[in-house]
Formats: structure tokens, C-alpha cells, sequence
């Protein structure tokens, strides 16, 4: 089994390309990781939002005592050291789950798979001891970013500019990459990136013979 890391900026179409090779590589759920759910998940979790409300104060909360993501968004997007607070919170608990699911899905011998997809979208902004075989970046240039985010996600321009100042720009991520997927132009052309790709990987160099 051969695990591959997807990564990339924000808007560049990571989502959009992990559902594609999931499809395209036949891999289940259980060889699946997604990091951001898993964030989503771990802040309903009552250690973590005990955590969180004890670093952030009850103002991050919504009335039915769950996390107002937005409120604690602002937050750690204005303040460099908030943000490395919550991620100090959040990411060991993600790393023990993607540990976790690996382990298993690498175990499993009813239903034996040959990848095991990982979407991190902070590769390389924090520690992700993981082990993989392959670090794929999706990328896109900063323009196109920004527009995508208006676009899609109705976005302000000071929260998106937040927002990317908070990751790594996309050509350090290049750089550390193994492998990049461009993503700046239509969808048809993105969707025939990813189609040679599933094809590298299986008939190339990825594939458990």
C-alpha cells in the first residue's frame, strides 16, 4: 500500500482531485484521510472543545455550546501566536487519527487496498510525522486563488488576504513537492490532469503488483 499526500492552497481544487482519484483508484472511505473533517470533528469531541474554550474564552461559542468557527477563525487569522495555540491543540489529536486510519487500512485483509489518500492541507506549514510515498501538491496561481474564493465561497478581500497569508505560498509548496498538478485553468483541463495521473499511478511507479 502506497500512501499519497494531497496538499496545496486554499482554492486550488485539492477536494475536487481527491474525490476524483478516489473514484478513478477505487479507493474506499476506510483508505481515506481528510484532515480538515477530521478537525471538524475532533471540535464537537468534548476534550478538545473543553480545550479550546479554556485557551479562547466562551466568546468562541455558540449558545448550544458548540465552537462558533467563525469567531474563533477571526481570532487566529489576526494573531500569529493564537494560531499556533489551537494547532497545538488540534494537530496532535489529527496525527493520532490519520496514524490511526492508516494502520488500520494497511491491516485490513478483507478488503485490501494498494493507496491510501491523505488530504493535509498544512503539509508543510506544521509537523506531519505520517510516513508517505508521495507528496502531491495542487496549485494554482494567486490570482486564481483569490478569485475562486470570491467566487465560491463570496469571500471579502481582507479575509481572503488572512486567509492566504496564514498558509505557505504555493511555490515554497512546489518546491517540497514530489509531484504538482496546475490548476489555473478550466475544469475540463483539470479533470485530464488527473485522469493521466490515476494512469501514472497505476500503471507506473504506485501500484502494488
Amino acid at each position: 500500500m502506497k500512501t499519497i499526500a494531497v496538499t496545496g492552497g486554499v482554492g486550488t481544487g485539492k477536494s475536487t482531485l481527491v474525490s476524483a482519484l478516489q473514484e478513478k483508484l477505487r479507493i474506499g472511505s476506510e483508505a481515506l484521510f481528510d484532515c480538515d473533517g477530521a478537525v471538524h470533528k475532533l471540535l464537537t469531541t468534548e476534550s478538545i472543545l473543553t480545550k479550546v474554550a479554556e485557551a479562547f474564552g466562551n466568546e468562541i461559542l455558540n449558545p448550544d455550546g458548540g465552537v462558533n468557527r467563525s469567531a474563533l477563525r477571526n481570532i487566529v487569522f489576526e494573531d500569529e501566536a493564537r494560531r499556533s495555540e489551537l494547532e497545538g491543540i488540534l494537530h496532535p489529536a489529527v496525527l493520532t487519527l490519520a496514524q490511526t486510519a492508516l494502520e488500520n487500512a494497511a491491516n485490513r485483509e478483507d478488503q485490501p487496498t494498494s493507496f491510501f489518500l491523505i488530504e493535509v492541507p498544512l503539509l508543510y506549514e506544521v509537523d506531519f510525522p505520517v510516513k508517505r510515498d508521495l507528496d502531491l501538491v495542487v496549485a494554482a496561481s494567486r490570482e486564481t486563488q483569490i478569485n475562486r474564493l470570491i467566487e465560491h465561497r463570496q469571500l471579502e478581500p481582507d479575509t481572503i488576504e488572512r486567509l492566504l497569508s496564514s498558509q505557505l505560498p504555493i511555490s515554497e509548496k512546489v518546491e517540497r513537492a514530489d509531484l504538482v498538478i496546475w490548476n489555473d485553468g478550466v475544469l475540463s483541463e483539470f479533470k485530464e490532469q488527473i485522469d493521466l495521473l490515476s494512469q501514472f499511478l497505476i500503471q507506473e511507479q504506485f501500484h502494488d503488483n
